[in-house]
């Protein structure tokens, strides 16, 4: 009888240790994106960007950089800044993986944990005159070139959150128990940097988790019971119910929900995606414990 009193409670204790441990990382991923914007006039790091050298006019890029090759300096790996990262090399960084994610914690291949708010989902087939993405989706632009396409037009900015929604009501980073390596497969697979959401496939925390990812199942996810652990633009890490919204997840993931727009097209008043957005958002609706 008093192990089975004791073992309940050992393991609570353990897990709120693993959860602790999980928000101060972030809390340093944090204190990294800080010090990039600090360096970058104020510009927030990229989901996915290019490499430092583009190919030729026109042509694909045949590497892409995640968002923790991004921040390697500001994290203290600057021995991996130009280091020829590979499927078979690349090393376990400890920081981007949480310690209740066992079946990560120690394996090669670059684990990853954290993903980062890389706004609305891509559309891939937008007109060839207008970006993939709006700085308003989100907090993470993807920066890499794909045929037709320009960038983010312009690049999010730390002042341009602050200005519009706010840096304590938009979402810098959670986790995703399917995001795979911090070294990204290709330009296009954002959805394995990032958590997105979708106007069409309204899924919040801790829905479809073991699928694998994609475009339409990118949402938080955590071994932690009953939610996942949430930083904000703003430096402040919250541990985040499952039960949150949808709604107020849109609202939380955008950076300026009422010019929040579908990928690939111009915003025009009566733009649908306004409706998916709680404003003014009143932080007391997002549920914790």
């Amino acid at each position: 009888m008093l192990t089975a009193l004791v073992l309940p409670a050992l393991s609570r204790a353990r897990e709120q240790t693993r959860r602790l441990q999980c928000m101060n990382s972030q809390r340093q991923i944090g204190q990294a994106v800080t010090s990039f914007v600090g360096a970058n006039a104020g510009l927030m790091p990229a989901c996915l960007a290019t490499p430092k050298t583009p190919p030729a006019a026109g042509a694909d890029y045949e590497i892409v950089f995640g968002w923790v090759q991004g921040l390697l300096a500001q994290m203290d790996r600057v021995d991996l800044v130009d280091a020829d990262l590979t499927a078979e090399n690349v090393p376990y960084i400890s920081l981007v993986v949480c310690p209740s994610d066992t079946e990560k914690v120690g394996i090669a291949g670059g684990p990853l944990s954290y993903v980062v708010n890389g706004g609305c989902i891509d559309n891939l087939l937008a007109p060839a005159d207008l970006p993939l993405d709006w700085p308003a989706n989100g907090a993470w632009d993807n920066r890499v070139s794909l045929p037709h396409h320009p960038g983010p037009i312009p690049h999010t900015t730390e002042d341009y959150i602050r200005k519009h929604d706010g840096l304590a009501t938009t979402i810098a980073q959670s986790e995703n128990l399917d995001a795979t390596s911090y070294l990204p497969v290709s330009p296009t697979a954002k959805f394995q940097q990032a958590i997105l959401w979708d106007a069409s496939v309204r899924t919040a925390i801790n829905e479809y988790i073991g699928v694998g990812l994609s475009n339409a199942t990118a949402r938080a996810s955590s071994n932690h019971p009953s939610g996942a652990v949430f930083s904000f633009c703003d430096g402040h890490v919250a541990f985040v119910n499952e039960s949150m919204d949808y709604k107020i997840y849109a609202s939380l993931m955008t950076s300026y929900g009422a010019q929040a727009a579908p990928p690939g097209v111009k915003f025009a008043a009566g733009n649908p995606y306004v409706k998916l957005q709680v404003a003014p958002l009143d932080v007391g609706l997002i549920p914790a414990n």
